[in-house]
């Protein structure tokens, strides 16, 4: 849901803990980014409405910094890595 009427919906929310994905973590930065302006707006409205934030990456996503700036980590309560089945090892 992206446009006028979600960025006026997500106005209106009070949210206690969100949960995000997105495109890309550069880690070493701290810096949250996709590549959809219009997500990425949605998704900053929502972080400025909620208390705790949480972010999922999967491990590919690591290392990567798009064009849009979501959120830097110090805005983040959590950051949560998930090991993609490539990294493990058998």
């Amino acid at each position: 849901l992206v446009g006028s009427l979600a960025e006026e919906s997500v106005r209106a929310l009070n949210v206690d803990v969100a949960f995000f994905t997105t495109a890309a973590y550069d880690e070493k930065a701290g810096v949250i980014s996709d590549f959809d302006l219009r997500q990425t707006a949605i998704r900053r409205l929502i972080l400025k409405n909620t208390k705790k934030s949480i972010f999922l990456f999967e491990s590919y996503k690591l290392g990567k910094r798009l064009l849009y700036t979501l959120a830097h980590k110090n805005e983040a309560f959590a950051v949560l890595i998930a090991e993609s089945p490539e990294d493990r090892t058998v």
